[in-house]
């Protein structure tokens, strides 16, 4: 069980992010439950009557109750199995545990996670919703991975009043005034951040004047894609050639030659880990060696590092730029409870995910006389837009009015002598 498993497991070293080494606050720990079934609990969904003698007022999305001797049920979506996604799945599912071992019970309600794996894909964000939106115990998910499977299950979710907090994607879109759904919060910075500072980069630090971009012809890669060709014409430069390739292509012959015949002097290529490390790998011996590489936050880790052999030139990435205390200690926490250092910074941003989720279900709850715990799906909502100033893994989280929870605070890094090395902090 994981509580004997954070009791007894020791600390590796080797990590090649940076995190100061300063200790924070903690609290008592608690079993967690991992469940891949409907998990026993006493239900009142949208429109149902409240089942218990303890129930109190109806909520406008509706209720869930929890029986004095249940469990507080979470879906959990991460993609653990899907190898384009490298470590991903299974570092973001280990921040949440942390998370729920953290923080403890709720009003005495011990807390359960219902687990799905599934692609990283439009199909995969549709089987996470089908299969735990039917599920009315579920108070809330953790997820999706990845932008398609968040835009593809925001709407269901939406639908059925369930919310969906995710610390991977960063689909702006979802919480723009305009287009936002109740049901989606992020604390994943947005993706678009990125983009535009991979432009600034290229263009300002590195004096490049002709991209080409690689990208995905699914929306995965699309607010990545956007904002860097606006903010590289913006600035002055030209993006000189566009090619798109399927998720788990991994054969990038064709496209090479397509995107070499622009005469780049940058090439940005936003993809998930496994085509980053196989584009990466196809490099070397396509007479792009020389030419400067940007990618996205996927290919800053030491997963990536291991896949391309550590062997690249000219190679940078955008991601987090996490310096906080409260990153540096939950780092020493993961390396405690699984016996080796997160490969990226993935877990920092689902481990604050889950926090300020059970904040949220702490205010939002309230106990009946019978001593069932009720829980209003919209009360619930209510409660994690009063986030403010949490002092996260990953930074000061405020959340908007729109399910922004997110703090962003990126940097640029180079890979050099099998190792990422900071080189640019906006």
């Amino acid at each position: 069980m994981l509580l004997e498993y954070l009791r007894h497991a020791t600390l590796s070293h080797g990590i090649s992010f940076i995190m100061p080494r300063i200790a924070m606050r903690s609290k008592h720990r608690q079993l967690i439950s991992l469940v891949l079934l409907i998990g026993p609990m006493i239900v009142a969904g949208c429109g149902n009557e409240a089942k218990s003698s303890g129930s109190l007022s109806r909520d406008p999305w509706g209720n869930v109750e929890v029986g004095a001797a249940s469990t507080i049920n979470i879906g959990l979506a991460a993609s653990e199995s899907d190898p384009l996604l490298g470590l991903e799945g299974r570092e973001q599912r280990r921040g949440v545990e942390l998370a729920i071992s953290d923080f403890g019970q709720i009003n005495g309600f011990p807390i359960e996670l219902v687990r799905t794996d599934t692609p990283c894909s439009s199909a995969g964000g549709a089987t996470i919703a089908s299969t735990l939106i039917p599920n009315q115990s579920i108070v809330a998910v953790i997820g999706p991975s990845c932008a398609n499977a968040c835009v593809e299950s925001t709407p269901l979710f939406d639908a059925s009043h369930v919310i969906a907090i995710s610390g991977a994607c960063g689909v702006e879109e979802l919480t723009q005034p305009l287009s936002h759904r109740d049901s989606f919060v992020r604390t994943m910075y947005a993706d678009s951040a990125e983009g535009a500072l991979a432009a600034t980069y290229a263009y300002r630090e590195l004096g490049k004047r002709r991209a080409v971009i690689l990208s995905y012809s699914s929306g995965d890669t699309r607010e990545f894609v956007e904002a860097f060709r606006a903010r590289m014409v913006m600035l002055g430069g030209e993006v000189v050639g566009e090619s798109s390739i399927e998720p788990g292509q991994l054969d990038f012959q064709g496209t090479t030659r397509i995107l070499a015949s622009n005469r780049p002097d940058v090439i940005y290529a936003p993809l998930l880990p496994a085509d980053a490390a196989a584009f990466v790998r196809l490099k070397r011996n396509s007479g792009f060696d020389d030419t400067t590489f940007i990618g996205n936050r996927y290919y800053w880790s030491t997963w990536f590092v291991d896949q391309i052999g550590g062997a690249a030139k000219n190679v940078f990435a955008t991601g987090p730029y996490l310096t906080e205390i409260q990153f540096a200690n939950l780092t020493e926490k993961y390396a405690q409870a699984y016996d080796e250092q997160p490969s990226s910074a993935a877990f920092a941003y689902t481990y604050d995910a889950a926090i300020i989720l059970l904040q949220a279900l702490n205010r939002a709850s309230k106990t009946g006389p019978d001593g069932t715990l009720n829980i209003g799906r919209k009360a619930l909502y209510d409660a994690l837009g009063q986030t403010t100033g949490f002092q996260g893994a990953s930074g000061s989280l405020t959340c908007t009015n729109w399910g922004d929870c997110s703090f962003t605070s990126i940097a640029i890094g180079h890979l050099e002598n099998g190792s990422w090395n900071l080189v640019f902090v906006p």
